[in-house]
Parts: structure tokens; C-alpha cells; sequence
């Protein structure tokens, strides 16, 4: 058979579904694709250069000499600030002599914080405070002499240096609460304040060696609530009365040596010339009062300058006078503010009516 007597291949008939065309299954194959090429891959690194041998060697030297220094600060840091490590006998025993010399400056300052704490504007409460202040400046010039001459081992200096700038504190301290006692008027809380937290702040290193140094410093909050109210009240009249004093007539027969006597005539004896005198407007108790500290503090001496507290009914608190001789027996003691007390008999006065005075309780609550 010949290709031309081959039937005629059937016709492909097409069925259309709601006029469309029907879906003909694709008859063309798509290329494959080529396998991915796997990601790009660096080529191995080569590991970085090796310093020469000799190098490395004084590197690993270098760190080793630095490791050394380190440790040996840290040890020096640790172990040479530590008081309480007692490495030779020599540093036990500097300790214990430094502890011994600011013990008692730390009962004095518990002392001193007490009365502090206890100041209520009253003189009593402010005497006792004066005494407190005064008895811890004592002690405390009697334990930086003690310091002083001891003999610092090496590895004591800065213990040392730490018991000098505290004392040095302690010092400043002392000065500034004296001060503020005597005359608060104008004086700055924040400075007594600043002095007590230095000086608390000082003796926090010596701990070991003198426990409770640091809390010992106390009692500023009273101290300067008394020194607040202080400054915001006018100054009290000195030793003034409203009572009038009629001067005594035979003060213009005076007939001893020296200044004569004074306005207000608190006694005379016109036998030998004695007397005890004030200016104007001071009382007679006070008066008597000046004439038998006098008499006290220079052992019935006419010829002696002394400084003295005497106290004062009207105001309720002693006054500092100076007194000295004025020639013929005569003492002159006098204030600040220009208030005159004069006398003359100191070298007569004693034995009993000097007892009998003492005990008659106005010489104040000090006695």
C-alpha cells in the first residue's frame, strides 16, 4: 500500500461547552532547568601569621611580670591598709600604744556628746557643756603628745597618717564647739556641723584600733537647735536691775588709797577704807558675788589679774570679768560691754564670813 492508499486520518472534532472552546492538555514539554549551583564558598583561610619564637617569648615574659604586679598591689592593698593584721611585733606593739592614747580621747568625746545633748539654754546645762568641751581639749592635747613620740614602723605609716588627720579633726572639732558656747551669737550651724561629720568620718578607719571613736562625736542636733534659738532672741541686758540703789553718803569721806568707790554702794567701812562698789545699774549681788571670786582666784591678793565667771541672779548665768589691781588696794573689774565692778579689802576678807557666804548659795549653781 502507498502512503496515498492510506485512509484520511479521522477529524478532530471539537465540542464546544456553553460556546467555549474545550481545555486542550499541552502538548509541549518545558526544558529542565540546570541544578543550582551550590552557594559560594570561600576558600579556606589560612591561619594568621605566627610571631617568631623569640617574640612570643617576651610577650608570655611581659604577662607574666604584669600578672606579678598586679597580685602584688592587690596583697599590698589588702594586707598594708588592714590594722587589723599584726605582721611584725614592732607594728602590734605601735598599735597598742596608739590604742591606748585614743581610748581616753573617745571617753571624752562620749562625755562631751552627753552634755551636749543635755543643753538647754539654762547656765548650768551650758557650764556643764564647757567643762565637757574643755576636759576632751585636755585629753586630747595629752594623746597627740603621746603620739608624738612614738617611734612609726614602715609598715605603719599610713595608720600613722590616719591618727594624725584624725586628731587634727578632732582638734578643729573642739575649737568650733568652744567657740559656739562661749558666744553663739552669729555662729553658723553648718560649720559645727561640717567639723563633727569630718571628724566623725576621720576616725571610721581606726576602728579596730580605737572601737567607737566615730560614733562618740554626737549630740549636734540639741547643740545647734540651742545655738538657733540663741540667735533668733535678742541678747540679754547684762546684769541689769529695775531696783534703785540709793549710793551711801560716807563714800564721799572715803579716806583709803587708790580710785575711790563707784556709784552703787554695796558696803563700806570707813574704819580702814574698804569697800565693795558697782556702776549703775548693776546689782549689788552681783557685786558681792565678783568680790569673793576675786578673793578666791588670787588667794586674798590685791596685786593679781585674774579672769573670772560670776554669776548673775537677775540673769540666771555667769558673766567673765577681768580684774586687776588699781593701786591702793583698790581692784577694777570690768566687761566687755563697759560694766564696772570695784572693790577694796580683799587682803581682810575670810575665815568664816567667807564660808558663811559660800554656803549661802548666791554665788550660783557652780557654787
Amino acid at each position: 500500500m502507498s502512503y496515498t492508499d492510506q485512509p484520511p486520518a479521522p477529524e478532530q472534532t471539537t465540542t464546544r461547552v456553553n460556546g467555549l472552546p474545550p481545555l486542550v492538555a499541552p502538548t509541549d514539554v518545558l526544558p529542565s532547568e540546570p541544578p543550582l549551583k551550590p552557594p559560594f564558598e570561600p576558600p579556606p583561610s589560612e591561619p594568621p601569621p605566627q610571631p617568631p619564637s623569640h617574640l612570643r617569648a617576651y610577650i608570655a615574659a611581659a604577662i607574666i611580670v604584669a600578672a606579678v604586679v598586679i597580685v602584688g598591689a592587690i596583697v599590698w592593698l589588702t594586707v598594708g591598709n588592714d590594722h587589723s593584721i599584726k605582721p611584725t611585733p614592732a607594728a602590734t606593739a605601735y598599735q597598742q600604744k596608739v590604742t591606748a592614747a585614743l581610748i581616753p580621747v573617745v571617753g571624752a568625746n562620749q562625755a562631751l556628746s552627753s552634755a551636749l545633748q543635755g543643753v538647754t539654754g539654762s547656765s548650768q546645762t551650758i557650764h556643764n557643756a564647757q567643762s565637757a568641751v574643755t576636759q576632751a581639749q585636755t585629753t586630747l592635747s595629752a594623746a597627740r603628745g603621746a603620739v608624738a613620740i612614738l617611734t612609726v614602723p614602715a609598715s605603719q605609716q599610713a595608720l600613722s597618717q590616719e591618727v594624725q588627720q584624725a586628731l587634727t579633726q578632732e582638734n578643729g572639732y573642739l575649737q568650733g564647739v568652744s567657740s559656739t558656747l562661749a558666744d553663739p551669737i552669729g555662729q553658723k550651724g553648718s560649720d559645727i556641723r561640717s567639723l563633727a561629720t569630718s571628724t566623725q568620718t576621720a576616725f571610721v578607719p581606726l576602728a579596730s584600733l580605737a572601737p567607737g571613736a566615730a560614733a562618740s562625736i554626737s549630740g549636734t542636733d540639741n547643740f545647734l537647735a540651742w545655738v538657733a534659738g540663741a540667735n533668733k532672741q535678742p541678747p540679754p541686758v547684762r546684769y541689769k536691775t529695775t531696783t534703785t540703789t540709793t549710793t551711801v553718803q560716807p563714800y564721799q569721806y572715803y579716806n583709803g588709797t587708790g580710785p575711790g568707790p563707784l556709784t552703787v554702794s554695796c558696803f563700806y567701812n570707813p574704819g580702814n577704807g574698804n569697800f565693795i562698789s558697782a556702776s549703775s545699774g548693776t546689782t549689788c549681788d552681783f557685786a558681792n558675788n565678783a568680790f569673793y571670786e576675786y578673793w578666791q582666784a588670787s588667794g586674798g591678793d590685791s596685786t593679781q589679774y585674774e579672769t573670772i565667771d560670776v554669776w548673775s541672779a537677775q540673769d540666771g548665768q555667769y558673766y567673765a570679768l577681768n580684774c586687776g589691781p588699781s593701786g591702793g588696794g583698790v581692784v577694777d573689774c570690768t566687761d566687755s560691754s563697759g560694766e564696772d565692778v570695784r572693790f577694796r579689802g580683799v587682803e581682810q576678807y575670810g575665815g568664816a564670813t567667807a564660808s558663811a557666804y559660800a554656803a549661802s548659795g548666791k554665788l550660783g549653781p557652780n557654787g
